[in-house]
């Protein structure tokens, strides 16, 4: 679902760009890429990785320095050649990831995960990276979330970009938690609209 991919995309870069503190960034890096392995989307992770690394959520190792490379040193050998990855994984950073040149070749790990409890256990975490993360629940994270997406888009762009949060809010469970307000807020339109909208778009889809 590239409309989901590219609304917590575009949203990462927003929170990054934010004032918000360092803690709650985090928070909401982490609940938006949990919210969206409930959707068919690909691994996103290394197109915002530059954010991830700015919001302190992800942390870049040097794979020698893997508190388990020396019992894993043939899958952190091999690990450029990984094709696919979930949701706490580590993965490599790569040449033409958007990030400093010095990064290319760490080793991602992502807070909340395995490694980054390991990590956490060797001493090896400061600071913010090192506290907690504290998922929040879907509708929390798309209202926190919303009021701070660019306004100023291509048409196009701007029809994906509400598609997407749409389809989270519907696969996450969101969209049913919502009172009238968060739904208009959400959706841009009542119950009521979005309802006969969906029955129109459902019977040219069976007259096709």
């Amino acid at each position: 679902m590239h409309q989901v991919e590219f609304f917590v995309e575009v949203s990462i870069v927003q929170i990054a760009e934010s004032n918000l503190p360092v803690a709650q960034k985090r928070n909401l890096v982490f609940s938006l890429l949990e919210m969206q392995s409930f959707c068919d989307c690909g691994f996103t992770n290394l197109r915002v990785l530059d954010c991830l690394v700015e919001c302190e959520y992800t942390a870049m190792v040097t794979p020698t320095d893997m508190p388990d490379y020396e019992e894993n040193k043939e899958f952190y050998a091999t690990l450029a050649d990984v094709e696919e990855f979930e949701q706490g994984d580590v993965y490599l950073c790569e040449p033409g990831d958007d990030v400093p040149e010095e990064l290319v070749g760490k080793v991602c790990v992502d807070s909340g995960s395995f490694a980054w409890e390991m990590l956490g256990e060797a001493g090896m975490l400061h600071g913010a990276m090192a506290e907690p993360i504290e998922p929040l629940g879907a509708l929390e994270t798309l209202l926190t979330v919303i009021p701070m997406l660019p306004v100023e888009l291509e048409p196009e762009l701007e029809e994906s970009l509400g598609e997407g949060r749409v389809l989270l809010a519907i696969f996450t469970g969101a969209l049913d938690e919502a009172n009238d307000e968060q739904f208009k807020q959400i959706t841009g339109m009542t119950r009521q609209e979005f309802d006969a909208l969906a029955e129109e778009e459902l019977e040219k889809e069976m007259t096709e």
